[in-house]
């Protein structure tokens, strides 16, 4: 079922952004990688939908969870401090401190 959902994903998240399911396409496709244990696909995925959604704290807050599984701990702590010194209000904002420690 992965490669059928990654080939499916991944085309239509390869379609112009003003596609309305691009954006969502993208975010599946993030989670797909994730739950395969193909962290470093994606966090460059999640860092792709923060290019065209810079504000995205859900992004970042799945960047950061890749970030940890990469063993990258800088990485992760500055990402989710991110999250909530810069948009306290979103609700990834506490996760985002409380996973800091």
């Amino acid at each position: 079922a992965f490669p059928i959902a990654e080939k499916i994903l991944t085309q239509v998240s390869a379609c112009q952004l003003s596609n309305q399911w691009a954006v969502p396409a993208i975010k599946a496709l993030g989670h797909l990688h994730f739950q395969h244990g193909n962290w470093a696909n994606a966090e460059t995925i999640f860092g792709r939908l923060l290019k065209i959604q810079p504000a995205c704290c859900e992004a970042l807050f799945w960047q950061a969870l890749c970030a940890e599984k990469l063993g990258q701990q800088e990485c992760k702590q500055a990402l989710l401090q991110k999250i909530y010194a810069e948009n306290p209000q979103d609700p990834a904002a506490p996760a985002a401190y409380f996973y800091t420690y």
